[in-house]
Parts: C-alpha cells; sequence; structure tokens
C-alpha cells in the first residue's frame, strides 16, 4: 500500500483518537492558572505521545495479556470521578499562592500521566493497524499529530473556562471510554455473554460515574449550607 496513503490514513486515526486524550488533558489542567496550564498541557502531550511510542513498540504483546485493559479501564473511571468531583470544588485559597500553584500543577501532571496510560494502549493498537506495520509511518504520523494534541488541549481547555457544564459531559465520556476498555478485555472474549457486554459495559461505568457524582453533589451542598448556618 503507499507510502503516503498509510502516512494520511494513521494522521487522521491519531487526530480523531487524540481528541480522548486532549479531553482529559484539559479537563485536569483547566483550573490551572494560563502559565501553568500551559506547562500542564504541553507536559501531558509528550507524555501521551511517548507512551504512545512505548505501546506501539510491544503492541503486538501487550494488547493479549488478560486483564491489562480491564486495569486502564479501573484507572479511567476513577480519573473521570476525580477530574469531575475536583471541578466541583472551590478553588482552595488558605496556601501561599506559590505553594498552592505549584501543588496544583503537580497533582494536574500526575491526573494527567494516569490518563494517558488508560487511553493510550487502544490508541497505539488502532494505529498499528492503520500503519499495516510501517515504523516510518507511524513516527511521522505521530510527528504531524503533536500540534493537533496541544492545540486542541489549550482550546478545550478555554472552552471549560467559559462553560464549566462541558467539563461534566466530557467526564461522562471518559467513563464511557473505560466501559468500553472492560469490554474490549481478552479476558472476556470467550465469555458467552461477551457481545452483551459490549454495550452494557459502557452503560454500567456511566451509571456509576453519575452515581459518584450525585452523592459527591449532595455532599458538596450539604457541606456549603452547614458552613453557612455555623
Amino acid at each position: 500500500m503507499n507510502w503516503f496513503f498509510l502516512l494520511c490514513n494513521v494522521t487522521l486515526i491519531n487526530i480523531i483518537l487524540s481528541g480522548d486524550n486532549a479531553l482529559a488533558i484539559s479537563i485536569a489542567a483547566g483550573r490551572l492558572p494560563r502559565k501553568l496550564r500551559k506547562k500542564a498541557i504541553l507536559f501531558g502531550s509528550i507524555v501521551a505521545i511517548l507512551l504512545l511510542i512505548l505501546f506501539i513498540t510491544v503492541g503486538s504483546y501487550v494488547i493479549k495479556l488478560p486483564v491489562l485493559k480491564s486495569i486502564a479501564g479501573i484507572l479511567l473511571m476513577w480519573i473521570a470521578a476525580k477530574l469531575a468531583v475536583d471541578r466541583m470544588k472551590p478553588a482552595q485559597n488558605e496556601k501561599p499562592e506559590n505553594e498552592a500553584q505549584s501543588e496544583g500543577l503537580l497533582k494536574a501532571i500526575g491526573t494527567i500521566v494516569i490518563a494517558d496510560l488508560g487511553m493510550e494502549l487502544d490508541n497505539a493498537m488502532a494505529m498499528l493497524g492503520a500503519a499495516n506495520g510501517r515504523m516510518s509511518v507511524l513516527l511521522v504520523g505521530l510527528l504531524i499529530t503533536i500540534p493537533f494534541l496541544v492545540v486542541g488541549s489549550h482550546f478545550i481547555a478555554n472552552l471549560m473556562d467559559k462553560f464549566s457544564w462541558i467539563t461534566y459531559i466530557a467526564s461522562t465520556y471518559i467513563a464511557w471510554i473505560a466501559g468500553n476498555m472492560f469490554a474490549d478485555d481478552p479476558v472476556f472474549q470467550n465469555i458467552p455473554w461477551s457481545p452483551l457486554l459490549q454495550w452494557m459495559a459502557p452503560v454500567l461505568c456511566v451509571l456509576i460515574f453519575i452515581t459518584i457524582m450525585s452523592v459527591s453533589l449532595i455532599r458538596s451542598r450539604h457541606r456549603h449550607q452547614t458552613t453557612r448556618q455555623s
């Protein structure tokens, strides 16, 4: 197959799949000041690309490991809940500004790294298939995609500044991705109800996420009312 055709294929697929990473990166970095946000987004994008290269390199072996995708799904569920719950909390002003900002940057970077770990496994498998195993196509496709990931993350983060409700929709979508990862785990492929799991797992993950969100919102309102009364 033509090298340039394969390159277009890989680049298009990676740009589409990078949207998931851009969502997670932008939510995690969204509450940081603009200077620190740029650092967090750049770092998160670099980590995403490095993990993608790593998973591509060992992809054909990693994808066959049982329970690995389920672990990635658990990571993504935790990330979805954490990002949404953190967004509900008011900004903390007790600490000195520099200390609070540094702590916020480290937390955002940690969250981004875990999210990237969960998402890049599936992305690597899709790209391996699109590139027909040609490493030169994969590497050039990755280099072309980096600016899209960085710019996309900045754009989404700025959008979330204006419309905070987008954060909760994006987090729900990450929970849906987590469910898909559970369903695609090789450990479930040979069970009789595997086809049923393909739609049940994402729906169940979204319901669990909504439950966590609802409980957190009720607790937050109760805490706020208690504080006002005292």
